[in-house]
């Protein structure tokens, strides 16, 4: 009796190393005949790698079909000037800007909306 438990265990033992190495391997195959796959499905031609047409390298080269947004142009010394004036005059602003104190800092605390408490989630086992 005693030779057939060390022989089963025996025999477990091997049944599980086996079975680990083969799940390693159906994973390697499946790995593979995945990429076999990807490697053997036609691109699209969006994902090719052409190389770019000189017309387009010339007009990116020369800075055609690139124009700056009239509010964004700082070429223009006005409009320069009123960006550089409404930057400085919110900077300003946030600096002198204080913490309520006293009955305003009470009121803003006051007028954000408190979410209630969620219901507990009670066991139907232990209410039946």
């Amino acid at each position: 009796m005693q030779d057939n438990t060390k022989k089963l265990a025996a025999c477990e033992a091997s049944l599980k190393r086996w079975h680990s190495r083969l799940t390693r391997a159906v994973n390697a195959i499946n790995g593979l005949q995945k990429q076999r796959r990807r490697l053997l499905a036609p691109r699209p031609l969006s994902v090719r790698n052409e190389p770019p047409r000189l017309a387009e390298c010339e007009r990116v080269m020369t800075g055609e079909d690139v124009t700056i947004p009239a509010f964004l142009n700082r070429a223009d010394p006005l409009i320069a000037e009123k960006m550089t004036a409404a930057r400085k005059k919110a900077e300003e602003a946030a600096r002198h800007k204080m913490p309520l104190t006293g009955r305003a800092a009470i009121d803003a605390i006051m007028a954000v909306p408190v979410k209630p408490k969620r219901k507990r989630k009670t066991d139907k086992a232990t209410t039946a």
